[in-house]
């Protein structure tokens, strides 16, 4: 199980946002969370995009959260919380999945997506970070469903967010259009291997305007008026 978020409940409870492979996105009531020096050890594995494996207690009535009976880390992610970026990078990720993931079926393939992507952060060098979101951000639309169709081309230089495609630069373009260096760049993100686009020079001007372009292209395509309140702390961890 994948957590995207957690919030305290009662005096020694927790609520855990999560993705399951077996259960799509749930909640999990962690009884007792804190209240032992043991209990307060294995809490620090839940955080931002750590993989779980949990045992639940047998549901009591169908609107229930699951309850937990123990939990503990699928694998070790030791640099996504001591690395202050990358653990800025998955504050980022966890909370547009919060936000976008919605009550549903369970999907497999986008949960071996997350977890690849989960894992392919911890593995990398600070160097090769600063563009980890934006490869995330055109993979997770892909895994939702709406993945562009890349006809980018000379005369077809601007993405239009409703119809998903490139279209020619209007003379007057409003929030349904990204620019055409955005367009550009998702273009080339669409067709580059992955090294390619984390070792790809942008400033973080670019950088965030990018990915601002495609949390509108996410808010439109999900039917969802989402902010992400972590996006700004993200900018300023990644200007230089």
């Amino acid at each position: 199980m994948i957590v995207l978020h957690s919030t305290k409940y009662g005096d020694s409870s927790l609520i855990v946002h999560v993705y399951s492979e077996m259960h799509g996105r749930t909640g999990l009531l962690l009884r007792g969370a804190g209240r032992s020096r043991s209990t307060r050890s294995d809490l620090r594995v839940i955080h931002s995009l750590s993989v779980l494996d949990v045992t639940i207690s047998p549901r009591t009535n169908k609107g229930s959260l699951l309850s937990v009976q123990e939990f503990a880390q699928a694998f070790p992610l030791p640099t996504l919380r001591a690395n202050f970026l990358k653990s800025t990078l998955c504050l980022f990720v966890g909370e547009l999945l919060y936000r976008t993931l919605r009550e549903s079926s369970p999907d497999s393939e986008l949960y071996r997506f997350l977890v690849y992507a989960i894992r392919m952060l911890e593995s990398l060098e600070d160097r090769y970070c600063a563009n980890f979101h934006l490869w995330f951000l055109v993979g997770y639309a892909s895994q939702l469903g709406f993945l562009p169709q890349n006809d980018h081309s000379p005369e077809r230089n601007c993405f239009h967010i409703p119809t998903a495609r490139f279209e020619r630069q209007p003379t007057w373009a409003d929030e349904s259009w990204f620019s055409p260096f955005c367009s550009e760049l998702l273009s080339d993100l669409l067709r580059l291997e992955i090294g390619e686009v984390l070792t790809r020079p942008l400033s973080s001007e670019k950088r965030n305007d990018f990915c601002r372009a495609m949390l509108r292209y996410l808010r439109y395509h999900t039917d969802s008026d989402f902010e992400i309140k972590s996006l700004d702390v993200l900018s300023q961890v990644l200007h230089p």
